[in-house]
């Protein structure tokens, strides 16, 4: 869904309201870690229907921002009152977000690529440990 996001009908929404929130999330040891996620509500209209939206971006809210300072900034575009472009599904107009894509899908790419060059290293390694073995 986020990455079809990129190619759904825009229209004009209005901010009800914008903040950080503070969670926690556990990192990669278990050990839990406080994160601040950008959280904004939304009014938007499509045919003359009115929605309400809440998704900044698709993912935001697994990964956050380990600083308050950045998640402060991510959120300061968002002030109550402002017109902001809306990205709507055209084929369920209650689905919106306010920006297109996916937040880590970098992270996710990175971590495919080293499980991707860790296999590739092991398999050469067997491969010539048993070429050794056979001599």
């Amino acid at each position: 869904m986020a990455a079809r996001s990129l190619q759904w009908p825009v229209t004009e929404g209005r901010i009800l309201s914008a903040s950080v929130k503070t969670g926690m999330r556990s990192d990669s040891e278990g050990s839990d870690m406080k994160v601040y996620l950008p959280e904004a509500s939304y009014s938007y209209t499509v045919a003359g229907k009115a929605y309400q939206g809440n998704v900044i971006r698709f993912g935001i809210e697994q990964f956050g921002y380990g600083v308050v300072e950045r998640a402060q900034k991510h959120i300061e575009r968002y002030e109550a009152g402002a017109p902001v472009p809306v990205h709507y599904d055209p084929y369920d107009s209650a689905v919106a977000v306010l920006e297109p894509g996916e937040s880590g899908g970098m992270r996710n790419l990175i971590a495919g690529s080293l499980f991707f060059l860790v296999g590739i290293f092991c398999a050469v390694f067997t491969v010539w440990i048993i070429g050794l073995g056979t001599q």
